[in-house]
């Protein structure tokens, strides 16, 4: 059990690491407009819970509110037929990144498997950028 959480880790450093190299489209402070997530023309803008975050992080940027727990970039991942939004922020957790939303603003599970996660980790783009704060 233990092995797999070291894998879990270690797959979600490398895909920290990898995905920094990625050339970005956006700037810091900017929020893409998407086609369309979740139904809508406009997620960044039009879902509470992705617009506070955003807010936060924006507060983050230019004042240091949050003392650096939202600072990052928020992808718009397709998984599994799903819009999912992965969040490269702490948020206040102490240390971990990398949280998966669904559309209704609750933590994607993948089930509370790791080899579901780690299915997640692996298949990412991390081509849709619709919000950073850093370079």
């Amino acid at each position: 059990m233990h092995l797999k959480k070291v894998y879990l880790i270690i797959a979600l450093f490398c895909t920290v690491v990898i995905g920094s190299c990625k050339k970005e489209e956006i700037t810091s402070g900017e929020v893409e407009k998407l086609e369309s997530a979740c139904g809508l023309k406009d997620p960044a803008n039009s879902l509470p819970w992705l617009k506070a975050i955003i807010s936060k992080a924006e507060e983050d940027r230019i004042n240091k509110t949050h003392m650096g727990n939202y600072m990052g970039k928020i992808y718009l991942e397709k998984y599994k037929g799903q819009d999912l939004f992965y969040v490269t922020m702490m948020m206040g957790s102490g240390g971990l990144s990398g949280y998966v939303f669904r559309c209704d603003g609750s933590i994607e599970d993948f089930n509370k498997t790791s080899e579901e996660r780690i299915s997640f980790d692996n298949n990412m783009k991390k081509d849709k950028i619709i919000y950073t704060n850093v370079p």
